[in-house]
């Protein structure tokens, strides 16, 4: 986290990116201030302008290691749009006066859940404990269990799963470099798209879905306070959801300050 580290320090003080400008990964090491300048068929296109995680040299070796990726970590997310998609191939890039480009094959988007129709979980309390309601453990299916997936699904760290590895976010080592800076909430949106629209085959490979199952766009991702209760920070979210259209709630997100 070095270079992350450099950049904050750069960073800091400087006003948000450009209007036409925001933060974009591809893959889980890479995230830069760049703009999707062209989409052509399954072909879109990027103006890359600074690296904010990762460097030139990691870019050549996702190239590189494509093949060998595990197909979760073959994505790019797009804050400006709100969305993402697996990548069909490896990019290809380019470099002209000084100007890196970028271009990527995507995958089509892939098939969200009406959320009305989101299956049944047992219900947590906001102490985060299970309750008893009418004699029997609390329940919440359909659009009810929309909140409490995406405060499970953020509030897990990457790797936490000692049966799914690759599942959960990085918004914990992001908080370790970028807590306090205005990059963090970019960062947490872009983990965000990365639940929304990247699916997972780790609970069923048969049938893989993608972890928030009825998120078709992140709109808004807005952290409300840098202080917490329990570890848990308050955030807005305002998202499009399958079978409802736009949608907007404060969820508060764990994240461990720890080392």
């Amino acid at each position: 986290m070095a270079h992350e580290t450099a950049q904050v320090a750069r960073l800091a003080g400087a006003s948000a990116p450009h209007h036409d400008t925001d933060f974009i990964a591809l893959g889980p090491d890479l995230v830069f201030t760049g703009e999707l300048v062209g989409i052509e068929a399954n072909i879109w296109s990027f103006r890359l302008d600074h690296f904010i995680i990762g460097e030139l040299g990691d870019l050549i070796r996702f190239g590189e290691c494509f093949t060998t990726l595990d197909p979760y970590d073959r994505f790019v997310l797009v804050n400006a749009l709100g969305d993402g998609r697996q990548l069909a191939s490896a990019p290809i890039w380019s470099k002209h006066q000084q100007q890196l480009t970028l271009a990527v094959a995507v995958i089509e988007s892939f098939p969200r859940t009406d959320a009305n129709h989101l299956p049944m979980d047992l219900a947590l309390s906001d102490d985060n404990d299970l309750f008893i309601t009418n004699g029997n453990l609390a329940t919440v299916r359909g659009l009810d269990a929309l909140p409490q997936k995406i405060k499970l699904c953020l509030s897990t760290s990457r790797g936490e799963m000692l049966f799914h590895p690759s599942w959960g976010t990085r918004i914990r080592e992001y908080s370790q470099v970028f807590f306090g800076s205005p990059w963090l909430p970019r960062l947490i949106k872009l983990e965000t798209i990365r639940m929304a629209c990247i699916p997972h085959t780790g609970h069923n490979p048969i049938k893989p879905t993608t972890p928030l199952m009825a998120v078709r766009k992140v709109e808004v991702v807005e952290m409300l306070s840098t202080e917490n209760v329990d570890g848990f920070f308050p955030f807005r979210f305002q998202l499009d959801i399958e079978g409802v259209g736009t949608w907007s709630r404060e969820i508060p997100i764990y994240i461990s300050r720890d080392l």
